[in-house]
């Protein structure tokens, strides 16, 4: 769809070539292209003689980005391998970006990717396990369907596996993409709406998917309030909560009520558990506390702020803890409903679950925007202070003491 077609043929030692190719008449580009080619010819084996071949798609995305995917196969008795070079091209600006670059995500996007390589290694090469990074969104290019990934045999994947090419469509790559166009879909949010975080303490724990099912469903984020003892054994929820979009909040290591506690073990309760999320998360940066039971005084805020985190204190106490009933949790959330409040709930009944299957769809229906903890505070003046306590946005109900 993108440049003029061009084939060139001709040997390399006893190799025989064959390269087809799009000429942009854009030129750096082109020349990166052809620097690319002959990298290709100059590093067959010495005694190589088989087949060389390139040949490539290209992909107009929207009126200002096009791409182009090459691929390079050699061919030897039977066996062959192969590279890629893929590259996004801005018509605007007429520069040629890598896949990597257009990134503003990386931790998410990661995981998405993680998951997507996950269905076909669990088919194809059953116990071997891939954790990407970023490098490896070099070979990606941006389509109208959203971002695809060149995986080769032997370089990414083993080499029992083909190459493949993986897509993380434009609604998964949600606010990942920094494209400046209608293609870097994002979760926007209108402040000018009412919004509401809902918080789950106390997992993950095997009722957590279920939140995640109904979040995804509706289009909604949630804050997830972790105990870190229980961490390392839902590392696939752990992914998944970043993956799409909600947010993972601090709910100490082991549940201990924070104002017995000296600083030190307040410290040692926070960091064990960002450690161990970061541990199945790399890079991914906690911002909130949820104090057990919610305890909090300045000792605690004070570790907080050393630690650049928040308290999420609530504004709405669902009590699903302590009725243990979808109805009531159900009703606790309507009586006392306000745009900017916290909400406390927990992801370990599956009564709660039964309660969210009733009110994220009351909620998204009543035009609220179910958001996490970070997307909502954004809004405050300031925007959220490491150290200091939140219930509900920018209101006199607010306790936000520091």
């Amino acid at each position: 769809e993108y440049g003029d077609e061009i084939t060139v043929t001709g040997v390399e030692g006893n190799t025989d070539y064959s390269f087809t190719y799009p000429l942009t008449a854009i030129g750096s580009i082109d020349a990166a292209v052809s620097s690319w080619l002959k990298k290709q010819r100059k590093a067959l084996p010495e005694n190589a003689c088989g087949t060389l071949s390139v040949d490539y798609e290209s992909f107009r995305a929207d009126d200002r980005y096009a791409s182009v995917a090459l691929t390079c196969v050699y061919a030897e008795n039977g066996v062959s391998c192969d590279t890629h070079f893929c590259f996004i091209i801005d018509l605007n600006t007429e520069k040629m970006y890598r896949g990597s670059d257009i990134l503003s995500d990386t931790t998410r996007i990661n995981l998405i990717l993680e998951s997507k390589i996950s269905t076909f290694l669990l088919k194809d090469a059953d116990g071997y396990h891939i954790t990407p990074d970023p490098e490896w969104f070099t070979n990606s290019i941006l389509t109208q369907d959203g971002l695809y990934i060149y995986l080769a045999s032997g370089e990414r994947l083993p080499l029992s596996l083909s190459s493949q090419r993986v897509l993380i469509s434009l609604r998964e790559a949600s606010d990942c993409l920094s494209v400046e166009s209608e293609l870097a879909h994002s979760f926007v949010i209108d402040p000018s709406k009412p919004m509401i975080a809902i918080t789950f303490d106390d997992g993950p724990s095997e009722y957590t998917d279920s939140i995640l099912d109904l979040l995804l469903q509706y289009g909604c984020h949630a804050t997830f309030c972790v105990q870190g003892r229980w961490v390392g054994d839902h590392e696939s929820t752990v992914k998944r909560i970043v993956a799409e979009g909600n947010e993972i909040a601090n709910h100490t290591y082991s549940h201990k009520k924070l104002t017995t506690l000296s600083s030190s073990q307040i410290r040692s309760q926070l960091t064990r558990t960002n450690e161990a999320i970061q541990n199945i998360v790399p890079g991914y940066q906690v911002k909130w506390l949820r104090c057990p039971g919610g305890s909090n005084n300045k000792t605690v805020r004070n570790v907080c702020k050393s630690l650049d985190m928040c308290v999420a204190f609530w504004y709405i106490d669902t009590e699903d803890w302590s009725t243990l009933n979808a109805k009531s949790t159900y009703n606790n959330i309507f009586k006392n409903l306000k745009s900017g409040a916290i909400v406390l709930c927990h992801d370990i009944y599956s009564t709660t679950v039964d309660a969210m299957k009733l009110v994220i769809p009351e909620l998204v229906a009543r035009g609220y925007q179910l958001v996490t903890l970070s997307e909502l505070f954004q809004f405050a003046d300031g925007g959220p202070v490491p150290g200091t306590t939140y219930t509900i946005l920018n209101d006199e109900d607010n306790i936000a003491f520091k």
